[in-house]
């Protein structure tokens, strides 16, 4: 290998220019650097992590894992057939902690991520998870009640301003690094529109 390339930065350089030429950074759709992260041990980390670095929906983590472990089920979402080895949560894990931005709660069906959100390690699921832009389910909100030590930016939209307020104070007790909360709501109730929310005001 060519020194120029043993220098990190020079790799980054190059990374971002495959990721910007191929349209941005979403989950295998690149595959100049899905190809780059096989190439050779210098590739392999830097790669995964702009490949991993934004995720539109939660779909990729189950397709990562060995195909008896899942299925696609009638509503075309992913279903785990069974429970998740030890080996399958370390894998999962691998490239959980690479996400910085979830863009949709999508793509596992409810049972899935009721699973996927209760792994055995004690360790955070996403500890570099830095924005989340959601929907309200019971789902997501469970999401919210984990570790996200990193999170910064927060977008949520609620059915009603009801479970809005129910939910508000959950927000900062497992993601102590809040600095902006983006609330919208289905409904047409009088409340007030919280653009950005600091901690302390909670």
């Amino acid at each position: 290998m060519h020194h120029a390339l043993e220098i990190n930065e020079n790799i980054l350089n190059i990374f971002d220019h495959c990721d910007y030429m191929y349209g941005g950074r979403r989950w295998r759709d690149n595959p100049t650097l899905a190809s780059l992260a096989r190439t050779c041990r210098a590739f392999k980390e830097p790669a995964l992590n702009l490949l991993w670095e934004e995720l539109l929906n939660l779909s990729p983590l189950a397709q990562c894992l060995p195909e008896a472990s899942h299925f696609i089920n009638d509503e075309d979402l992913y279903s785990f057939s069974r429970p998740l080895t030890q080996t399958e949560w370390d894998t999962l894990q691998s490239y959980t902690c690479r996400i910085r931005s979830i863009s949709e709660f999508h793509g596992l069906d409810c049972k899935s991520v009721v699973t996927f959100l209760d792994p055995p390690a004690t360790r955070p699921l996403f500890p570099n998870l830095c924005t989340l832009s959601c929907e309200y389910t019971d789902e997501t909100m469970a999401l919210l009640n984990l570790p996200l030590p990193s999170l910064i930016s927060l977008k949520v939209m609620f059915p009603n301003s009801r479970l809005f307020q129910r939910s508000l104070k959950l927000f900062p007790k497992f993601s102590p690094n809040i600095r902006k909360i983006d609330v919208s709501m289905n409904d047409f109730e009088d409340v007030p529109t919280f653009s950005e929310i600091e901690p302390d005001y909670i």
